[in-house]
């Protein structure tokens, strides 16, 4: 990836990713932001980060000091997801998977590759329904950054048995349970249709994984 869009970020969230630099050796940024960073397609305003290790109460403890006594909204030993000062959510979870590719650097922080992410975003698509990752995979299809069948293949080699690439190929053309959030464009706002029938074209003929 030629260059990092921080454009994309406002003033409190510019911030947020800068103060993230106390954290770089325990993991990375993945998600709607790290992608975002990537191929600037929409705003984003939450930050997803990948750590390495469990959540412990010295990593949590490190996390509300480094972002001025961010407020803890939920802990676990596998999550820890925290509001700023100004707003902005932070989710941090222990993710044991590993990356397919090698992170992209930045003085920052690590952003996860974009075939990582796509991984990520089809093995979503497969548990919930969030019209945000449908998106997303419009924009990675539509821009030439992957291509379904690629995608099903390194998420099943990212995820094993866990994903089920039918079942994200079923769940990529079906819209009727999904809350139609409102989208932030970058450029041209895109209709929901628009995104609908592109998704159900590219879904036509891609074969299974056997």
């Amino acid at each position: 990836m030629s260059s990092i869009h921080l454009e994309i970020l406002d003033k409190d969230r510019l911030e947020v990713f800068k103060q993230f630099a106390g954290l770089k050796s325990q993991g990375y940024l993945a998600g709607g932001t790290a992608l975002a960073l990537q191929i600037n397609h929409r705003k984003s305003y939450d930050f997803d980060f990948f750590a390495s290790k469990p959540i412990s109460r010295i990593f949590q403890k490190k996390v509300i000091d480094i972002f001025g006594g961010a407020r803890v909204v939920r802990q676990s030993g596998d999550q820890l997801t925290v509001t700023t000062a100004t707003g902005v959510k932070l989710d941090f979870l222990h993710y044991w998977y590993k990356r397919i590719e090698p992170f992209i650097s930045t003085p920052n922080m690590n952003l996860a590759s974009v075939w990582d992410i796509a991984c990520d975003k089809a093995m979503a698509v497969g548990q919930r329904a969030v019209w945000r990752d449908y998106v997303d995979i419009y924009f990675l299809l539509k821009g030439g950054y992957c291509d379904i069948s690629k995608i099903n293949a390194l998420a099943k080699q990212k995820f094993g048995g866990a994903f089920n690439d039918a079942l994200f190929l079923q769940q990529l053309t079906y819209f009727d349970d999904l809350e139609m959030e409102k989208i932030e464009f970058i450029g041209k706002p895109i209709p929901n249709d628009t995104i609908k029938e592109f998704l159900r074209q590219k879904v036509k003929g891609v074969p299974l994984i056997v």
